[in-house]
């Protein structure tokens, strides 16, 4: 299925595993089966992070194209 209004969140974490960040990045607007889409995320304080953690935080599934209203 397809999928749309794609966004994530990003999360820069330190060794003891407190959040020192977080962005919300808007990914795309239809993304097909199987595809591959870039994207990029700012997060506050990234630069002392140690790790990161990435999850998708909300899409809609669906079937065909979706047409810009």
């Amino acid at each position: 299925m397809d999928v749309f209004d794609v966004y994530v969140t990003a999360e820069g974490v330190d060794t003891a595993g407190k959040v020192l960040g977080r962005g919300i990045a808007f990914v795309s607007a239809s993304i097909p089966p199987r595809s591959v889409v870039t994207f990029a995320i700012s997060i506050p304080a990234a630069h002392t992070a140690a790790t990161f953690r990435v999850r998708v935080s909300s899409f809609r599934q669906g079937i065909g194209h979706q047409q810009a209203g």
